[in-house]
């Protein structure tokens, strides 16, 4: 039961929040008043963000072809682009254009507290600024820049001052970076170009210097080979029946000068001599490309047989006459000058075959010594092709990087006359970021609230006073029989009703009013600074003017 009774309930506590009203009023009355009045003196702090997209160019090539995009490197991008954008160097080009640094001392006492000052400013500046990314891509990036500051002016022309100065600097750089990569690439590509036409060049004297044989297979060079062999050999036999047919006809010739005779044979080349001539060369063939490119040997049955053919048909050739009788003439015979004629041209037809010889063993020689220097030439030819390969392949990419790279500085030349259309500048603020009026009355109507219940709950936890029956019992351990109210007078009745029905409301109105005329001022001030700074000055000149006056009475 005495726990219960000493637990204080909501309807005691607000008995007790309205017997101590009047100091639970005054107190909220005095903080809100307090607070309303800090409001004012505080300095509001304006903030303006200025908006624009940056552009992550092309990779710029040092040394190489390679382009960044990994996550990191972009991440490597934007912290780079924060400290250009925020960096010591362009806040204190940005102070010094916006006439921060005036008022400082210039002279070279003042030189250590003027490089003081101008630090603190650009230090102020730097830390009242924030880089934010409101969209991000591996391409363009919208970033926002804001900066807080108790001068309005100052809110929007400190963001846009910097963005423009890192947008110029920035395409400064950039324009002298992608010149010196264009210039780079251009050397790069020329280099490879003129590799490529030294490699051509010397295809070219590789080409000539081994006619035909860049061209040819292994394999063909051995068959042309055997068949110019074959040819050699059927020349040679034609040359040797076209000799002993000039030299018949030669002792025949002196013969008839010699002596006349009236009979007259005609005699020709035996075809089936060349018939044999013909099998023989083809079974000569057939024996060198298979030792040649079968890598047959002599014991090979297949080798035994050919050569068996050919040592047959060698048999064969021997044993058959060169010549056959192919006309038989009777009649006068005129003298050897008949066979003039038939003597030019068995001596003309000996001297084609013999140079058609010497043609054919020189061309025999030439396929000998093309077989000899085949393989160094062909892996020589070969290993130039492929390095033709890889100049051409590179000299490619180096010319289209230097394309990319070219068409990359155009547009940023193009681009910077046209890059702060992108841009949304910031505008003047026309009321405060902080402190916000919906802030401040929470703070204060809270505050006040809290204040005063907490001064109510000290000032009754330090009351002696008996105010209930219920406490003189408890006080005094004596039971209580009844009450007498107290005894009041007409001239204290009039008394108290004049302070309840007139000073109360007077005093509260007042300070309703007082307080309302504060928040009033405090909207006005945050919601409307213009105004307020106008009815500020109408008021400090009013003032000023009733002082002036008073003074002129004063020496009156």
């Amino acid at each position: 039961m005495s726990e219960k009774n000493n637990t204080a309930t909501f309807r005691d506590k607000m008995r007790v929040l309205f017997r101590w009203r009047s100091l639970f009023f005054f107190s909220a009355a005095f903080l809100a008043a307090a607070l309303l009045l800090l409001a004012h003196v505080v300095p509001p702090q304006y903030k303006a963000a200025t908006k624009f997209e940056n552009r992550i160019s092309v990779v710029l090539p040092e040394r190489g072809l390679e382009g960044v995009t990994s996550s990191e490197s972009l991440e490597e991008t934007r912290q780079t682009l924060r400290q250009r954008l925020t960096g010591r160097k362009a806040t204190r080009a940005v102070a010094e254009e916006l006439g921060l640094f005036e008022g400082l001392p210039t002279d070279d006492k003042g030189a250590a507290d003027a490089k003081m000052g101008k630090q603190q400013i650009v230090a102020g500046i730097q830390g009242r600024l924030d880089v934010l990314w409101d969209a991000q891509s591996r391409e363009v990036d919208l970033v926002s820049l804001t900066y807080t500051s108790s001068d309005a002016e100052l809110a929007f022309k400190v963001p846009n001052a910097l963005v423009k100065y890192y947008m110029t600097t920035t395409s400064a750089d950039t324009i002298e970076r992608l010149e010196q990569s264009y210039a780079f690439l251009v050397e790069q590509s020329d280099k490879f170009r003129d590799r490529v036409g030294d490699l051509t060049k010397r295809k070219i004297d590789l080409e000539t210097e081994y006619v035909g044989l860049m061209e040819e297979t292994q394999l063909d060079i051995v068959r042309r080979e055997q068949q110019a062999k074959a040819d050699l050999d059927a020349i040679r036999r034609l040359r040797n029946i076209a000799q002993q047919k000039y030299n018949r006809l030669m002792a025949m010739k002196e013969e008839l000068e010699q002596t006349d005779r009236p009979l007259q044979i005609i005699k020709g080349p035996n075809p089936e001599l060349e018939r044999l001539g013909a099998e023989l060369r083809e079974y000569k063939i057939e024996l060198d490309l298979a030792m040649t490119l079968q890598h047959m040997t002599r014991e090979h049955p297949a080798i035994k047989t050919l050569l068996v053919r050919i040592a047959i048909m060698e048999e064969r050739i021997r044993n058959t006459p060169p010549e056959i009788i192919l006309q038989t003439m009777y009649g006068t015979v005129t003298g050897a000058e008949s066979y003039a004629a038939q003597v030019a041209a068995a001596q003309s037809e000996v001297e084609i075959l013999s140079a058609e010889y010497d043609r054919v063993e020189s061309q025999i020689k030439g396929y000998q010594n093309m077989m000899q220097g085949y393989k160094p030439a062909r892996q020589e030819y070969a290993k130039l092709l492929a390095e033709m390969a890889d100049m051409e392949s590179k000299a490619v990419l180096w010319e289209q990087r230097r394309r990319e790279v070219g068409m990359a500085l155009a547009a940023e030349q193009a681009d910077l006359r046209t890059k702060f259309e992108t841009m949304e500048l910031a505008d003047k603020p026309f009321r405060p970021s902080f402190p916000a009026v919906n802030h401040v009355l929470a703070v204060t109507l809270l505050g006040s609230i809290a204040f005063g219940s907490l001064a109510v709950f000290f000032w009754n936890a330090k009351d002696r006073t008996i105010a209930t029956a219920e406490q003189a019992a408890k006080a005094f351990a004596v039971p209580v029989v009844g009450t007498i109210s107290q005894i009041v007078t007409r001239k204290m009745r009039h008394a108290r009703a004049v302070w309840r029905w007139l000073v109360v409301p007077l005093v509260v109105a007042v300070v309703l009013a007082v307080l309302a005329a504060l928040a009033a001022s405090v909207i006005v001030k945050l919601q409307h600074p213009d105004r307020y700074q106008q009815w500020q000055s109408k008021w400090l000149k009013y003032g000023q003017t009733q002082a002036v006056v008073h003074l002129g009475r004063t020496v009156r």
